[in-house]
């Protein structure tokens, strides 16, 4: 009898395996920042690490993978096939406490891929990157999940101007940022150049990867890449959403590369990501006021953190 309490992921992990059948050795493939990943010699098993996810996000997130993946590989993009969506009900939460309530675990299974992980030092690795995001940036999305889009709806360009106007409105000394201490009044004339600028950044919207690296990709043993991991896939302004990713992470001496296998000037690259990347750091602390309190202190600092570095000198 497997331990399916939270608490113990590789007995959760194993309970889904011998729900579908799956055989063999349990493999704990890597502790990712949002997901555990386990995998059979058929399969990967993916969870969420995060308690909150049965009811925030609940299984509509993995379905809108599936609909990633798929569509992915229609557009000529290798990707793992999903094989199952579903989830899985935990005999406590994990907590300790006597008479936890049991809880909801939505997972996924795909199918395992072999290969190895790329050098992340390599040019010509993100330049091939690039070219495969100008093919997901083709797909169409008329069938496309709702997790895909914004609050701002369907419309990508119009979401896109309100997404810019929403943050632009609201700077100012009555903006919840200013009390937290996110930026000055001396910054304000300055913020308010720079998020203005990103209105007409890109003038091409469709689906976006959204967590390029090394670890989601795979290089197979015929050469070809392997894209994992579609829970950050998202819709917006392209290029953009995989090089702000780039720029705020380990990788923004690659963003050139990443662009030019894309088809963009790095000029435009060199004058649009720093824009960019500061509206994304606002708008985080944003929606951490408004959806995940839990998270404020981390976007806060980031923000807080990405103002004082892009200020002008």
């Amino acid at each position: 009898m497997h331990d399916t309490s939270r608490s113990d992921p590789r007995a959760l992990a194993a309970a889904i395996a011998a729900r579908h059948g799956l055989e063999g050795p349990l493999d704990h493939l890597t502790e990712g920042q949002t997901n555990h990943v386990f995998g059979t010699p058929e399969a990967v098993i993916r969870f969420s690490r995060d308690p909150l996810r049965g009811t925030v996000t609940d299984v509509d997130e993995f379905a809108k993978e599936a609909w990633c993946s798929r569509a992915a590989e229609a557009a000529g993009v290798v990707t793992p096939r999903v094989l199952a969506v579903g989830q899985f009900q935990t005999e406590g939460s994990g907590s300790g406490a006597a008479g936890a309530d049991p809880l909801s675990v939505p997972y996924q299974l795909q199918e395992r891929m072999r290969g190895e992980h790329p050098d992340e030092a390599t040019p010509r690795l993100w330049q091939r990157l690039g070219d495969c995001a100008a093919a997901l940036a083709r797909i169409p999305l008329d069938d496309a999940p709702g997790q895909l889009f914004t609050r701002f709806g369907r419309d990508l360009a119009e979401a896109w101007a309100q997404h810019v106007h929403h943050n632009l409105v609201a700077l100012g000394d009555d903006d919840p940022l200013f009390e937290l201490g996110v930026y000055r009044a001396s910054d304000l004339e300055w913020l308010t150049d720079w998020v203005s600028a990103t209105k007409p950044v890109g003038q091409q919207h469709g689906l976006f990867h959204g967590d390029l690296n090394p670890g989601n990709v795979l290089v197979a043993p015929d050469g070809e890449l392997v894209l994992l991991d579609w829970g950050s896939a998202a819709t917006g302004p392209v290029p953009w959403g995989d090089l702000v990713h780039l720029q705020r992470g380990r990788f923004p001496h690659l963003a050139e590369d990443f662009a030019a296998g894309f088809g963009i000037d790095p000029e435009e690259v060199a004058r649009g990501l720093p824009r960019l990347e500061l509206l994304q750091a606002l708008d985080l602390v944003r929606w951490a006021i408004d959806r995940r309190p839990d998270l404020l202190d981390h976007y806060r600092t980031t923000a807080t953190q990405t103002v004082r570095r892009l200020a002008p000198r």
